[in-house]
């Protein structure tokens, strides 16, 4: 979000254009703050409160991009959020509306073919690095539960092992 805000500061805006765009940088805090992170601490997701998140950023989002072209930065920061808070399916579909918001917004601001390739050419990166990190991240979390599956498996099989030898122990005694 402060790089963003900087980078829409330091940009060639009229001073209403660049109020709007700061304004939904800033919004965009609190909207983390207190409905984003709380679904991300979640284990799992609530689709509803998802959601209404992601389509608060979106929307924020677009206001800031309407507003400012380097705001589309901000992108590569929102979608992999996206995976933390829902689906991956849902998430890859917020990712590919948060791009095409931006990709439209860009050809419009610069119209042409070299317009039109360079936003499709950012989406079409932006889209498949937000695909591969959700990828990476299925990957990740699938081998975290395998992981705390065999050490719940340890640790059972450890109390065991402890019961057993204190069996003996009072066998020994015996």
């Amino acid at each position: 979000f402060a790089a963003s805000l900087t980078i829409v500061q330091a940009g060639p805006l009229d001073p209403a254009r660049r109020i709007i765009a700061t304004a939904a940088l800033a919004a965009m805090v609190p909207w983390y703050i207190f409905l984003g992170r709380p679904l991300m601490k979640q284990d799992t997701t609530t689709e509803p409160r998802a959601t209404i998140y992601l389509a608060g950023l979106v929307v924020l989002f677009a206001i800031a991009q309407s507003q400012a072209a380097n705001a589309w930065f901000l992108a590569f920061g929102l979608l992999p959020m996206c995976f933390h808070v829902t689906t991956a399916r849902r998430a890859m579909v917020f990712v590919v509306i948060i791009n095409v918001i931006a990709a439209g917004l860009d050809v419009w601001r610069n119209p042409g073919l070299a317009g039109a390739l360079t936003a499709l050419g950012i989406a079409a990166f932006a889209i498949a690095f937000a695909y591969v990190y959700s990828r990476w991240m299925a990957r990740v979390i699938e081998q975290s539960l395998e992981r705390a599956a065999l050490i719940e498996q340890l640790e059972a099989t450890r109390a065991e092992l402890a019961a057993a030898h204190h069996e003996a122990g009072v066998q020994a005694e015996r």
